[in-house]
Formats: C-alpha cells, sequence, structure tokens
C-alpha cells in the first residue's frame, strides 16, 4: 500500500494554453513531486485546447475531464466532491473551493482544501475574496498574492509562498546591437483588458528612437488592435506574428520583452524571458512582477497606466543597452524560481498542511 500523499488538482477554467497550464504540467510531470505525491487531475469545466494535456506523465492515474452535457457534467462534479479520498484537494478557483467546502461537510469527506490561485485578486471581476476563507492553507505564487490574501483577512500561518517553476532551457537571446530597438510581446491579445495593449501602443507612438516590435499571440482583440495601431500609424514597425506554438524559437536578437498589464498573478512570460536573458520592461500592476523584475538589473518596472513612466523606462532601457548585454548576469535573476526550488517548497507546504490536520 502506497504512503503518497494523495493530491487532486482541481483545475476549472482553463483555455489550454495559457501560463497556468504550464505550471500544472510541472506539478504532474515532476520526477521528484511524483516520488512523494500521487497526484490526480479534475477539470470541472470544458478545457477548450485539450492539446496540453498530452504531454502529462502517462503514469497519471487518473485524469478526469469535464462532461460536454451540462447535465452530466453537473453529476460528475457532484459525484467527484461526494467522493473524493484525496488528501488534499489543491483548487486554482475559488467557487470551487465552496463547492468543495459545502460537500467535504455534507458527505463527511476528509481531504484538506487549499487554495491555489493564479490570478491576482485586484481589477479582476470573476474573483470572489470572501470565498477563500473556505479553504485550509493557501499556495500564493507571489509576493503580491500573499499580501492580498492577508488583506482579505486570511492567517498569514495558512499561506504558503512558493512562487511558479520555470524549466531550463539552453537558448539564450542577446541583444539586436542595430539601430533600432528591437522589441517583443508574448500573450493574448486584449485592447484594454488585462494585457492592457492600447496603452502599450499609445506609449510606442511616443517614442523618440527607432524601434521594431513583435506580438506573438492572438485574441478577439487582434483586428482592433491592428486597427489601433495603423491608426497611430505604427503599423510599419510592428509584425503581429499571431498565435505561435514556441515563439522563442523565432526570436534571434532582441532588446526587452514589454508587458503592460493593468493586473497580473506571476507572469510566466517574463521568467520565461529573463531565463533566456532578455530584459524585461512591465508594469508594477501589485502583484508578480515585483519579485521578477529588479530596475537595472534585468529591466525596469514603471507606475501602471503611467505613460510617461513607460516611455521613460523604454527610452532609459535604449541608452542603456550596453549594461544588459550580460545575459548571463539576467538568467541568474531567475534562480529562485527553478524547478528544484519549486518542488523543495512544494513538497514542504503540503506536508507540513497535511502533517497540521492530523
Amino acid at each position: 500500500m502506497s504512503n503518497k500523499l494523495t493530491v487532486t488538482i482541481v483545475a476549472p477554467n482553463l483555455s489550454g494554453q495559457g501560463g497556468t497550464e504550464t505550471v500544472v504540467n510541472h506539478v504532474l510531470n515532476s520526477s521528484k513531486l511524483n516520488s512523494t505525491i500521487e497526484f490526480s487531475l479534475f477539470t470541472p469545466d470544458h478545457v477548450q485546447n485539450q492539446s496540453w494535456l498530452r504531454s502529462i506523465e502517462p503514469s497519471l492515474k487518473k485524469l478526469t475531464l469535464a462532461k460536454n452535457n451540462r447535465f452530466q457534467n453537473l453529476l460528475q462534479k457532484f459525484f467527484f466532491y461526494a467522493s473524493s479520498r484525496a488528501d488534499v484537494l489543491l483548487i486554482l478557483g475559488v467557487r470551487s473551493i465552496l463547492i468543495a467546502y459545502v460537500m467535504r461537510f455534507i458527505f463527511r469527506r476528509h481531504y484538506k482544501i487549499v487554495s491555489w490561485i493564479h490570478f491576482t485578486m485586484v481589477g479582476t471581476s470573476f474573483s470572489k475574496p470572501k470565498l477563500l476563507k473556505y479553504a485550509d492553507a493557501h499556495f500564493a505564487i507571489s509576493s503580491g498574492i500573499k499580501k492580498q490574501l492577508m488583506s482579505a483577512g486570511i492567517d498569514e500561518r495558512k499561506i504558503y509562498l512558493i512562487y511558479n517553476p520555470i524549466q531550463n532551457v539552453d537558448q539564450v537571446i542577446t541583444r539586436s546591437k542595430t539601430d533600432e530597438v528591437r522589441f517583443v510581446y508574448v500573450g493574448r491579445i486584449d485592447y484594454i483588458g488585462q494585457k492592457n495593449l492600447k496603452f502599450m501602443l499609445d506609449g510606442l507612438a511616443q517614442l523618440k528612437f527607432a524601434w521594431r516590435m513583435d506580438f506573438f499571440g492572438d485574441g478577439k482583440d487582434l483586428s482592433l488592435c491592428k486597427m489601433y495601431a495603423k491608426r497611430l500609424k505604427l503599423d510599419d514597425k510592428i509584425v503581429w506574428q499571431g498565435w505561435v506554438a514556441d515563439p522563442w524559437a523565432q526570436m534571434k536578437a532582441v532588446d526587452a520583452l514589454l508587458l503592460t498589464s493593468n493586473y497580473e498573478g506571476l507572469p510566466m512570460v517574463i521568467l520565461e524571458a529573463l531565463q533566456r536573458g532578455i530584459p524585461v520592461v512591465t508594469s508594477n500592476c501589485a502583484t508578480g512582477p515585483e519579485d521578477e523584475v529588479v530596475n537595472g538589473e534585468n529591466g525596469y518596472l514603471f507606475s501602471q497606466n503611467n505613460v510617461q513612466d513607460f516611455t521613460k523606462k523604454l527610452t532609459t532601457l535604449k541608452n542603456r543597452l550596453d549594461s544588459f548585454e550580460n545575459v548571463d548576469k539576467i538568467m541568474h535573476t531567475t534562480d529562485k524560481f527553478s524547478s528544484q526550488e519549486y518542488d523543495n517548497h512544494f513538497v514542504m507546504a503540503l506536508t507540513e498542511i497535511f502533517r497540521q490536520s492530523n
């Protein structure tokens, strides 16, 4: 009989191609984690793009996907929470936390409920911070989210700061060393939503030096962003690459990754850029970026929605590009997010949570 801790990851509202999926895949595929934890995965909502599931370790015993039929889906959710024998439910959605809590009480289940929220609780209409109190403990992926949990009334002793992991990569992307500064963006195309690309385009239009920009990503606002860029007379400086499975493989020389988000959890795209030696200019949107970016060392933080500060930081980066040529120095700023460090924090946190309940 296995002595492993049994953990079911409950992952609602996944698109199938985001940073959260990358983290979930790491956890399910990590040999270190799987040596001490027996994982299963439950996706209570329809996953739009299920191709990411193919990379999950084949030996994972339980992979429960949402039913397409609404009635069957409700029955499936009911049966899952009512019958789960897991030691821990690691839940990525706040509403699912309340459902798990109620069903645990009604059916006298013994699983511990741990929240694992991958988005900020500020500026998001879909977040219900009050529901977090029904969890027994909380994983925080950034210092900012830890602060938000505490502001929501969560006892700091129940919060475990574990960050997010990055995979080791061999690719190094150096500076362009041309007359034009080369910028890139990787992510969903949002005009004025989370990614706030209208703001980015407004800032780029005010720059007084030569530049070029590649946008890697897709989204419902792609046509709108293209039209706005054309209106600002930027279309000859921008290449819209669309969604690409591995955008980093298409980059040869880049001077900075840009991110102008209104809110983030812990932006994986920042870590992915830094570990390839690319400096980052990002909004200080209260959560993840402050853990990742150190001004002047691996990029710059600018005041959120302050276009003057945004253009100032871009200009500063342009004038100091020589100081960002040491890609090894930039890459080492991600050491605390290594998969080895992450796995250690993950195991220690779950072990402590389970031990406290027994």
